[in-house]
């Protein structure tokens, strides 16, 4: 129904409608139970959509009830009440003016201020606006910040004074030791006002002063009358406020975390900024001039942020924008957290303002960073619960939400501290540091700038107002939670290496050897690495070592010093260092940083020079072999060329002695051409048959000198204390062909010559050894035959002792039986005949066992003796039939020489009258050898040659003479 006219408004118990009196020109409450007849000239109203605070009259298409508004009640202990433009003075029992049913004309308002009302039952009246909020509930861990702007208005009678005033008081942050929470600690559902501490007498605020209520001091709070409870704007890692803005746009792109951000231009990403609050007036503070914001806030008004980017440079824009605190929020969903904070904590946020803020919880490896009002920093360490103080804020930067972790370094890293108090003592500092730091606190006190370098032990350590960790490269003082490359790591060095430390006040490097553990203090020391060129490296690590060579041009780092190993020897001069030292092996040699090995330039090849030199830093000490082939010439003008190998070594006993190895460069160069120069001169001095025959010789005397008895030769030793002690000559070759044919065909008659002679004695040496085989033969087959006569009588011996044994044993046994039987047959008629016959056959089975066991046993006996007789006969033939095929084989090894000396004499003669006398005068004693196997073996040794024709001859002439030879067995 429409407004207007004369129609008729009931309102019920609990409602309350606003009503403008056009003749009047005044406004109205009405509140029901009441019954009210609307004149024309009187209009209902209700609260602007757009402004609360504002009234509007009520369109006559609209129906009258969306003007008529329910009762405001405040439940107690449950919610309060603000109530902005309240009445100016109040009624007792009246919370809002007094009121009753029926039409009510409007108090006087305190226009622009504000009541808390914590209970009650009230209409609110034309130009007032009234929200309810619950009431502020804190737990243990969590804490407000209200603010006093006028201390005049704040209502002392509020049941929330004494506790606003008492937290007033204190001095800054709270810092409460974690606790267990028990029973009695949990919040509680109403506030326990009968305990609410009681407000001092003349306490008053300061204007504006902000005062920290945390859940320690009350589990509940209502603000009092003119205290405001300031928003939490809490940051993120980057520094960046929470705000309403700022949470709708991480929500928004958490449903889409992978959707690619498009990088905008800098000035669109300056303005994109602003409108969503995260550059503010407090942000750009710390870049631009405050002259500079001012002029144009005054020129540009609100909207003057939005304008920077267009009245900055590009550069400025840039550096503004690389602030961490405007760096793009990162979406992890995953941990489902945007910006470093959770979906929880955004949804809060983006229905308004935060009130409740929680307090950071440290462990006992955690610490955080409060940043104070006047911009100094105060380090607090855990374990604790940190309530931030008004005015203060937690550095960000690098942490977790403002928690940092303790430094850990462990046994084998080590940490550098920087003092930062003016003066503090050893012993005050040492409270602050892990057990087992004394030992590295040196001095009895410290100053600021003092720079402690701790190392070798794992512990937490938490920096504090006296001191800051550093970065051991840059020195500067470091604060996060990335902790990578703080430590100075350990450098684990094994028995056979070492590293280069240098100190960093003088220069100087030191070789660090194993096995050890080295922290290098970055105070003073670093490690150094050696960079050697392909050259150095092919010589001295891929020659001795090795390792791959590295093509020309190359550089190398060595990341331990460099190591060279010396085998036993060999021997290494470095230098470089303070003086010149000489390595003997076995060792593996570590130089130090400026050291080098020398390099030796070997001439190599035979003759030397021949090839490309070798180089080497290993010197070997003894038994080197030179080669060397060259020319000499004799005083006749006959060339010689000689291929020489020299033996040798160094010799000295100290070191001076040692040092003049090194003279030479080129030891192998100079040995070779001193000793052809001597080989030469001496040479040309000699005739061809002076030293044709006696080339050896001649050689080692003129580069050893001549042999002394018992001594030997001297030797040739050199400028460097090189010792030749032996010189091997290979074939001289004579270079003229014409003489060197010479001389092969006098060297042939010579040996003709001495070949005659030796084959002359030799035919002699083989007639008298065919005459000890003749002897030989016949004495061992006497023996053979005397032997097999005895075995043969043995054998018919022991056959006949075992028949008669074994008679007398079967007579015996017959004997036994027979006169057992006897007895048996005479005692049958006596009682006892079955006792006596049971008896004697139990005695006649004894002895019958007895007899045959005997028997066995001679049988037995007499077959070992005659295997054994056997076994020695077949053994004595064996030994007489391997000594006669030893002799026949020695009579065959002879006959080579003896036939090659008959034919070198060529008497065909005297080998014809050997086949013709040979076996008379060997008769039967040479039988063995006559056999066929023998002449067979005689035929094979003189097939094809004169002497098969008389062998043949031999065996007519055996046979015309009836000799018979034995049969082969």
């Amino acid at each position: 129904m429409a407004a207007g006219g004369n129609e008729t408004l009931y309102l019920l118990p609990g409602k309350f409608v606003w009503l403008y009196d056009g003749e009047r020109s005044k406004t109205v409450l009405l509140i029901g139970p009441h019954k009210h007849d609307i004149l024309p000239t009187q209009r209902l109203l209700k609260k602007d959509p757009q402004n609360p605070g504002r009234l509007i009259m009520l369109e006559e298409s609209e129906e009258r009830t969306t003007a008529i508004q329910d009762m405001i009640t405040v439940n107690e202990g449950v919610e309060y009440a603000v109530i902005t433009n309240p009445v100016e003075s109040l009624a007792e029992g009246f919370q809002n003016g007094s009121w009753a049913a029926g039409q009510k004309d409007i108090p006087s308002l305190a226009f622009g201020q504000a009541r808390n009302v914590t209970s009650g039952y009230f209409p609110v009246w034309p130009g007032q606006v009234v929200v309810k909020h619950d009431i502020i509930k804190m737990a243990k861990g969590e804490y407000i910040i209200v603010q006093v702007p006028e201390p005049a208005k704040v209502d002392k009678k509020a049941p929330f004074y004494g506790v606003t005033v008492q937290c007033a008081t204190k001095d800054a942050p709270a810092h409460e030791p974690q606790k267990e929470a028990h029973p009695e600690e949990e919040e509680s559902e109403t506030p326990k006002t009968d305990s609410l501490p009681q407000a001092p007498e003349n306490f008053t605020f300061s204007p504006g002063q902000q005062i920290r209520i945390t859940g320690v001091d009350t589990e509940v709070y209502i603000p009092p009358t003119g205290v405001d409870v300031l928003p939490d704007q809490s940051v993120d890692a980057s520094g960046r406020p929470l705000t309403r803005e700022l949470a709708l746009d991480l929500l928004e792109r958490m449903k889409e975390p992978s959707a690619p951000t498009l990088q905008a231009a800098p000035k669109d990403r300056f303005r994109s900024l602003v409108k969503k609050g995260f550059l503010g007036e407090r942000e750009i503070s710390n870049y631009l001039n405050p002259d500079f914001i001012r002029s144009a806030k005054s020129t540009y008004g609100g909207e003057y942020l939005a304008t920077l980017p267009d009245l900055l440079d590009a550069g400025m824009v840039n550096k503004i924008l690389a602030d961490p605190r405007f760096e793009e929020p990162k979406i992890d969903p995953l941990k489902g957290t945007a910006g470093g904070f959770t979906v929880k904590e955004l949804q809060e946020a983006a229905k308004g303002e935060r009130i409740v803020r929680t307090a950071l919880e440290l462990t006992e490896t955690e610490f955080a960073v409060i940043i104070k009002a006047d911009g100094t920093q105060r380090v607090v360490a855990g374990p604790r619960r940190l309530f931030l103080a008004p005015y203060e804020r937690f550095r960000t930067a690098g942490s977790n939400r403002g928690v940092y972790d303790a430094y850990h370094p462990t046994e084998t890293q080590g940490v550098l501290l920087r003092v930062l108090a003016k003066a503090i003592k050893k012993d005050d500092l040492l409270k602050e540091l892990p057990p087992g730091a004394e030992k590295h606190l040196t001095e009895s006190s410290y100053t600021i700038g003092d720079e402690i370098f701790i190392k070798g032990l794992a512990a937490y350590i938490i920096p504090s107002n006296n001191f800051v960790i550093c970065h051991p490269k840059t020195r500067t003082p470091h604060m996060g939670n990335d902790h990578q490359g703080i430590f100075v790591e350990g450098i684990r060095v094994d028995q056979k290496s070492a590293i280069y430390i240098r100190n960093l006040n003088t220069g100087k490097v030191k070789l660090e050897k194993g096995e050890t553990l080295y922290i290098p203090d970055p105070r003073k020391e670093e490690q150094v690495f050696r960079r050697l060129k392909s050259h150095e490296w092919n010589l001295w690590i891929a020659a001795t070592e090795r390792k791959p060579r590295v093509p020309d041009g190359q550089m190398t780092d060595l990341d331990w010093a460099t190591c060279i190993p010396v085998q036993p020897n060999e021997a290494m001069l470095v230098t470089g260092g303070d003086k010149p030292r000489i390595v003997l092996g076995w060792k593996r040699e570590l130089l130090e940083f400026d050291e080098s090995p020398v390099t030796l330039t070997l001439s190599a090849g035979t003759p030397k020079r021949s090839k490309p030199p070798v180089e080497t830093v290993i010197l070997k000490v003894a038994d080197n072999l030179v080669s060397d082939r060259f020319t000499i010439t004799t005083a006749d003008n006959v060339d010689y060329e000689i291929t020489l190998r020299f033996k040798g070594s160094f010799t000295g006993e100290t070191d001076d002695e040692r040092m003049k190895w090194w003279l030479k460069v080129d030891y192998v160069g100079e040995l070779v051409d001193f000793v052809r120069s001597k080989m030469r001169g001496v040479t040309h001095q000699k005739k061809f048959v002076d030293i044709k025959d006696r080339m050896a010789d001649f050689v080692r005397d003129t580069i050893l000198g001549v042999r002394v008895e018992g001594q030997g030769r001297p030797g040739l030793k050199m400028e460097n204390n090189f010792h030749v002690t032996e010189v091997m000559l290979d074939d001289p070759v004579i270079l003229d062909p014409e003489i060197k044919k010479a001389t092969i065909e006098g060297q042939r008659r010579v040996v003709t010559a001495n070949l005659e002679l030796t084959t002359e004695g030799a035919v002699k040496e083989a007639t008298v050894a065919l005459d000890e085989i003749k002897d030989h033969l016949v004495t061992y087959e006497k023996k053979a035959i005397d032997r097999e006569n005895e075995v043969e009588t043995h054998r018919l011996n022991v056959g006949r002792e075992r028949s008669t044994e074994a008679e007398r044993i079967r007579n015996e046994l017959a004997n036994v039986v027979a006169t057992n039987k006897q007895a048996v047959l005479d005692l049958e008629a006596s009682q006892n005949r079955a006792r006596l016959l049971a008896d004697s056959e139990a005695e006649v089975e004894r002895i019958r066992s007895k007899g045959q066991v005997e028997a066995d046993a001679l049988e037995a006996k007499n077959d070992v003796i005659a295997e054994f007789e056997k076994n020695l006969t077949e053994l004595q033939v064996s030994l007489i039939g391997a000594d006669a095929e030893a002799r026949e084989k020695a009579f065959k090894a002879m006959q080579p020489e003896l036939v090659a000396s008959i034919m070198a004499l060529g008497d065909s003669n005297l080998l014809a009258k050997a086949c013709e006398n040979l076996p008379p005068a060997l008769g039967g004693v040479v039988s063995e050898l006559l056999k066929e196997k023998g002449l067979g073996a005689f035929g094979e040794i003189f097939n094809d040659s004169r002497v098969q024709n008389a062998l043949r001859g031999l065996k007519d002439r055996m046979d015309s003479l009836g000799i018979k030879r034995p049969e082969t067995r």
